[in-house]
């Protein structure tokens, strides 16, 4: 009884380490608070609209997505292209 308690407890642990590790990603890539929040989230609803991605697989594609849209949400919106004659 004692044994599955702390079971669940050290699975808990392990599962909100992962979640914090993913936003402190998210907030290293992306470099404020308000940016980092954004990304995880939308990260984490790309994620859960896949169907097909396995549960042993879902930190990995979570943290795929997570770079990804840091990547997309600091890359510069380049300025209307100058036409040199």
């Amino acid at each position: 009884m004692r044994s599955d308690c702390m079971q669940r407890r050290v699975i808990s642990a392990k599962r909100l380490f992962k979640r914090c590790s993913l936003y402190l990603l998210a907030l290293l890539l992306a470099g404020n608070d308000g940016k980092a929040e954004r990304c995880f989230i939308s990260a984490l609803d790309e994620c859960v609209e896949q169907t097909g991605v396995v549960s042993a697989w879902a930190i990995t594609f979570t943290r795929r997505a997570i770079i990804e849209h840091a990547i997309q949400m600091i890359q510069p919106v380049p300025r209307k292209a100058i036409a040199f004659h």
